[in-house]
């Protein structure tokens, strides 16, 4: 177990064959002054084998008026589930801004019981 919520690039290559590492892309667009996506519907960067981890639209709770509420439980269990997440999954999370969206769904984990998620410091741009 790692004794950080992140972990760097290197630590990401040296686990790649990991068979219980589960990649995720959190991207969602920035509202916040100053900050810009480098992907849009037509042109989406990611890293090789990472599923898409969409908190925006997908794992949150159904319709709510506020965005990005946290769905239930069982909700969260199913929709990880079908991207190939399990509890013994080791997850690294990243948004290809660098640290925008990624810190919020390693907290959707481990508000569900993950204890093994990390982000991915720097996120795509590193």
């Amino acid at each position: 177990m790692i004794d950080s919520a992140l972990v760097d690039v290197n630590w990401l290559v040296e686990h790649l064959q990991d068979a219980e590492l589960v990649i995720l892309e959190a991207s969602v667009q920035p509202v916040v002054p100053g900050f810009e996506s480098i992907n849009s519907e037509e042109n989406f960067a990611a890293i090789p084998g990472a599923r898409r981890f969409d908190y925006d639209k997908e794992v949150c709770k159904p319709n709510s008026s506020l965005p990005h509420m946290m769905p239930s439980p069982e909700l969260f269990q199913e929709k990880v589930r079908e991207i190939g997440v399990n509890r013994d999954s080791t997850i690294v999370v990243y948004d290809d801004v660098g640290l925008y969206a990624s810190p919020r769904a390693w907290w959707m984990f481990r508000a569900m019981g993950h204890d093994q998620v990390y982000v991915l410091n720097g996120g795509l741009p590193a």
